[in-house]
């Protein structure tokens, strides 16, 4: 009866461990999907935390204004007597080099008298606020790099074998605005551009408000070329307005 009994129990003792089994991964199951329940709460609340940081960026930068930079060649014959910055900075640009890499033409030559392109001009840059809010404290740092011409003559002084322009000198200017309303621009002279270089270049270096930061590195803004380069009609010409002219000092 013993032996009965013991085979009976092992029997069942068998036909009990699937339903272990099953209990067991059931109780796995359970925790696996707590995992995925918690895993998706958490992901839930970084998305949301996540939009709530974009919405508040971009309604901060609506209401926040916007500037706009852009460097100009204008006709005008007066320059208001308060503009400072004008006054301040253009004896920077000045001088009476003719040849030797600098245009041994400008632009109040004789020659040029009749074309109404070749008058002086003055650079300025303006800055527009194109936002529907107030720009204060606005810092503007620009470059202007100078260029001359660099060359080798062939078998006589008629003859320029090789020319290029480069960089060779870049001029630092500061200016400091303090309040541009929305839908203003602004206009600063920097100097008077009679063709006394053969190109330049305007650098914006850095462009911020008290609001905003708009140009955080050098951001090429615009290259003035001299006018007489689209006349050009001999070597001459072209020798004249490049500057390919060796000035002899007496």
């Amino acid at each position: 009866m013993k032996l009965k009994k013991n085979k009976i129990i092992k029997r069942l003792l068998l036909l009990q461990q699937p339903f272990y089994i099953l209990n067991l991964e059931r109780m796995s199951n359970i925790k696996n999907l707590e995992v995925i329940k918690n895993f998706i709460e958490i992901s839930s609340t970084i998305l949301t935390l996540w939009i709530s940081i974009l919405v508040y960026r971009l309604q901060k930068k609506e209401n926040n204004p916007r500037l706009v930079i852009e460097h100009k060649l204008v006709d005008e014959n007066i320059i208001r007597i308060e503009d400072e910055f004008f006054f301040k900075n253009r004896f920077r640009f000045e001088h009476d080099k003719r040849g030797d890499g600098f245009p041994y033409r400008r632009y109040n030559d004789d020659i040029y008298m009749e074309d109404e392109n070749m008058k002086d001009k003055y650079s300025c840059i303006e800055i527009e606020n194109k936002g529907n809010f107030p720009a204060t404290n606005v810092n503007l740092i620009l470059y202007i790099d100078l260029k001359r011409t660099f060359w080798k003559f062939g078998d006589d002084e008629a003859d320029v074998k090789s020319k290029k322009v480069r960089k060779y000198k870049s001029e630092k200017i500061k200016y400091k605005i303090n309040y541009i309303p929305p839908g203003k621009k602004i206009r600063r002279y920097i100097f008077r551009y009679e063709g006394q270089f053969i190109e330049f270049d305007v650098k914006v270096r850095k462009l911020k408000s008290k609001e905003l930061k708009f140009i955080k590195k050098y951001t090429l803004i615009d290259t003035v070329r001299h006018e007489g380069l689209k006349y050009l009609s001999d070597s001459k010409d072209e020798r004249e307005v490049y500057g390919c002219i060796r000035i002899k000092e007496d």
